[in-house]
């Protein structure tokens, strides 16, 4: 038997988030006794699992225990660090028997990051998992595909955006992602994760730009890594309501010249974004699917416009969508976006006689039509703005359409899919970063008397519990 402690570096890992102003109810003692807890299986969130008893309050019980950065069959020394209904949440002391599914990590900062959650496992061994656990959400909710397309996995350095925390301290700032459920800030060191562009410029942010902060603020950094550059935004603390100083702003818009951005932007609290410097337009060159008449499309991306975190797993569901919807004459694109998904529909010969995409985000639809006009196009595209989880597509306005895209946030389209589900269009392609709001929203579909004809799992946020996942859906439509 192999007995070692659990280096978790210098950090203070016992600093769980709560609100502003106030301490989580659910903290158990910093004294609570250590739990000695052997690991059955790994939970949707990517923790260890297993029960233990456990005092509290004077009363002993059996408990779910989550551990993270632990693998089936271990047993370990835990922490016990919060108690809810759930379970008890605690953080890994000691390895006592190693999985030998257990890998030593690639990255510096695991096991504090909490930008990947799976340094620690065999890549074969945290695919099929992942794989595993998105087919059994499916299953819970009737959903079974005809056929699984061959999972597409993230390979590294290939994440093209990234949200980071700063803060300003006296001295130096401090940049990276936040550890879990914590607001401590944990620098990337040796990320195999990011692009390394953009591990480069987060260098530069921490020892020169971000230095003309003033001591004390915080906020995050969006960064999309371009084809000329990063393009970067900053927001300031949402707690905060006082504008950056001006001495800071000029700082930043005169100094972000000296490093490899296309364009800096600020947002503000109840503000619009603010253009602080551009060198050069930020410029994507979006590969277009195989039977495309071009090779490319020119995307200008909005300030922190969502854009699919990485470019190959991009061009695999478009060439999904390419593939299933070729020929379709009226397309309707929801949460489109700036038409990640529908543009290379665009592209065929001939194009399709109309797409008409719907997206909250006016100026991500200024970019869609960009790429429609640009290439004379605007003829066969149509967008309007529009919330659709207050503003749902009615039964009437879907009449007409022979296939939607249908690719929102991670709550899902609740709102929009009964009136999808009766509807008669035949053909239903959907996206979604969230296996279980997917689930829930593809239930709804089977019930109207679609079945799902394939599904393909998209694991394009590498070493995370998170999974992507595209399906198609068809109906037989009775002849009027």
């Amino acid at each position: 038997m192999s007995r070692r402690p659990f280096n978790r570096s210098k950090n203070n890992y016992r600093k769980k988030a709560t609100k502003k102003g106030g301490q989580n109810k659910n903290n158990l003692p910093k004294n609570a006794p250590l739990i000695e807890v052997t690991i059955t299986h790994i939970g949707g969130r990517g923790d260890g699992v297993g029960t233990a008893s456990f005092t509290h309050n004077y009363e002993t019980k059996e408990h779910q225990v989550f551990v993270p950065d632990t693998l089936v069959g271990e047993r370990v020394m835990a922490q016990p660090l919060t108690l809810t209904g759930q379970g008890i949440q605690a953080t890994l002391v000691e390895l006592m028997t190693p999985s030998e599914l257990r890998k030593n990590p690639d990255c510096g900062a695991s096991p504090a990051c909490g930008g990947c959650q799976f340094q620690h496992m065999e890549k074969t061994a945290y695919q099929g998992w992942k794989s595993e656990m998105l087919e059994a959400t499916l299953s819970r909710e009737g959903i079974v595909p005809a056929a699984w397309r061959e999972a597409y996995h993230g390979t590294s350095h290939t994440r093209r955006r990234a949200r980071l925390a700063i803060r300003r301290r006296k001295d130096d700032v401090l940049i990276g992602f936040r550890e879990r459920a914590s607001h401590q800030i944990i620098y990337p060191q040796d990320c195999t994760i990011l692009a390394p562009p953009i591990m480069m410029l987060i260098d530069q942010m921490r020892d020169r730009l971000l230095l003309a902060l003033k001591d004390g603020m915080t906020g995050e950094v969006d960064i999309t890594l371009c084809d000329n550059g990063c393009d970067v935004s900053l927001h300031g603390d949402a707690y905060q309501d006082a504008p950056w100083p001006a001495d800071v702003i000029t700082q930043l818009t005169v100094s972000a010249a000296d490093f490899e951005i296309a364009r800096l932007s600020l947002v503000e609290k109840n503000q619009p974004t603010t253009l602080l410097f551009v060198k050069d337009a930020p410029l994507i060159q979006w590969q277009l699917p195989e039977g495309a008449n071009k090779p490319f499309a020119k995307l200008l991306p909005a300030p922190a416009s969502f854009l699919q975190a990485d470019a190959a797993a991009e061009m695999v569901m478009k060439t999904d969508i390419f593939e299933a919807l070729a020929g379709v004459h009226t397309i309707l694109d929801l949460f489109s976006g700036s038409g990640t998904l529908s543009a290379p529909l665009l592209f065929q010969d001939p194009p399709p006689h109309r797409i008409d995409a719907f997206d909250s985000v006016q100026e991500a639809l200024a970019a869609y039509d960009h790429i429609a006009d640009n290439q004379g196009l605007s003829m066969h595209l149509q967008t309007a703005a529009r919330n659709l989880f207050d503003a749902p597509l009615t039964p009437k306005e879907l009449e007409g359409y022979e296939a939607v895209i249908i690719d929102p946030p991670r709550s899902g389209a609740v709102a929009q899919m009964p009136a999808l589900a009766t509807s008669d269009i035949p053909k239903i392609m959907m996206v979604s970063c969230n296996p279980h709001s997917f689930a829930r929203d593809a239930a709804m579909l089977i019930e109207g008397g679609y079945e799902c004809q394939w599904a393909r799992h998209i694991d394009q946020f590498a070493l995370t519990a998170h999974s992507e996942i595209i399906a198609f859906f068809t109906k037989q439509i009775a002849d009027a």
